[in-house]
Order: C-alpha cells, then structure tokens, then sequence
C-alpha cells in the first residue's frame, strides 16, 4: 500500500512538474517505425534484452549467495549491499568520461561484468574482507549503466 502511494504521487509531481513539450513537426506513423531499420536501435534493443535479464538474475540471488555459499551474516550482506551501491554512485562520476570517449570498447568491457563478476566469487573465501573487492567492483561495473548526466 505505501509503494502505491509512494508511485502515485511519484506520478502526480512528474505530471504537474515537467513542462509541457510543444511538437514542432508532425511525423506520420510510418517515419516513426523507420528506427525499426536502423542497425544501432536494433543492436541497443538486442544488448538489453540479454544484458538486463543477466543483472537480473545474478542480482536476484545476491543476498541468497552471499548468505548460504559464503556464509556471511545478515549485517555484514546489508554492508555488502551498501557498498555495493555506493561505488555504483561513483561509478557514474568516474565512468562517464570513459563512455565518451570510447564508448563501444567501453561497453564490451563493461558487458562482460553480468558473466566474470559471479566466477569471481567462487576464487574468495567467506571472509567479509575478500569479498569485499569483488562486490565493489561489481558496483562499479554495474552502476555506470545509470548515468544521470544523460
């Protein structure tokens, strides 16, 4: 019920909030599907039909992992989980310049992260110390993908 209300009146400052965007050139439906055409949309749209899911699903069983195959406590995954998120913050002031400047070697790298990232996990022992690294540097290979500056 929060989450509701929470998305609602997310809805209802988006609406009054944002300025209304006056269309300029009337494009017919047709021209509108011409970006079914273009090579770059149909690569971006295939990249995150398969990139997407892989964050899912590592994501997903994240806290499961490090809770039964790592054996860490429940604080010590909730400071896993905060460090995490902060350098995927830093990761959107450090990366954003790479991305610029080499944007397609930029991402193969950074797409291999979904796959290297869980068999990294499997060379560091429970100990909060050694996994620590892993999982910053997920944060950062993960958090870049949310640049803020458009």
């Amino acid at each position: 019920m929060i989450q509701a209300v929470v998305i609602l009146l997310t809805l209802i400052i988006i609406c009054k909030g944002l300025p209304a965007m006056l269309n300029t050139e009337v494009k017919s439906f047709k021209s509108q599907l011409s970006i079914l055409r273009r090579p770059r949309f149909l690569a971006g749209t295939g990249l995150n039909l398969f990139l997407i899911p892989a964050w899912f699903c590592s994501y997903s069983y994240f806290a499961d992992y490090l809770s039964k195959a790592m054996g860490l406590a429940a604080p010590q995954i909730s400071y896993m989980l905060l460090l995490f998120g902060v350098m995927g913050v830093i990761s959107n002031f450090l990366v954003g310049r790479l991305l610029r400047k080499h944007m397609f070697s930029a991402m193969l790298f950074f797409l291999a992260s979904p796959f290297l990232v869980p068999f990294a996990f499997q060379y560091f022992s429970g100990s909060f110390f050694s996994i620590a690294p892993v999982v910053g540097f997920w944060g950062v290979m993960y958090g870049h993908f949310f640049d803020w500056r458009g």
